[in-house]
């Protein structure tokens, strides 16, 4: 699977408007089931990118607060353990990428999650 984002908005004057959102967003993910011996797993992964986001004349001193462009790299793997019952990790982040996911808006800012796991187990009925 595969997305793309392209935002243009404009202010009155013509001049960018809502500069804090990214302008250009890609999202690619996808997952394979292995065959033979190893037909129990299903692997996958993802990555996020963006283009660049910032806010002018926000800081003390009118400064522009920015966050380059950047891309972030997910993965998973699945182990079917029977036919109603599932285990399952996920790795967000995995290079633990450090950005903002907003810029910065009066010395207040957050990051976006660090790499971070997910393990779960599944039944179906």
């Amino acid at each position: 699977m595969a997305g793309y984002t392209y935002r243009d908005a404009e202010e009155i004057d013509g001049s960018k408007a809502t500069t804090f959102e990214p302008e250009h967003m890609l999202r690619v993910s996808g997952n394979y089931q292995l065959s033979g011996a190893l037909e129990q797993w299903r692997i996958g992964g993802a990555f996020r990118w963006q283009s660049e986001i910032y806010t002018d004349k926000k800081g003390p001193n009118g400064e522009r607060a920015t966050q380059a462009a950047f891309g972030v790299a997910d993965m998973m793997m699945r182990y079917q353990i029977s036919e109603r019952f599932s285990a399952n990790i996920n790795v967000n982040n995995i290079f633990d990428k450090k950005y903002y996911s907003a810029v910065p808006h009066y010395n207040a800012a957050y990051y976006g999650a660090p790499r971070n796991f997910t393990f779960s187990v599944r039944a179906s009925f």
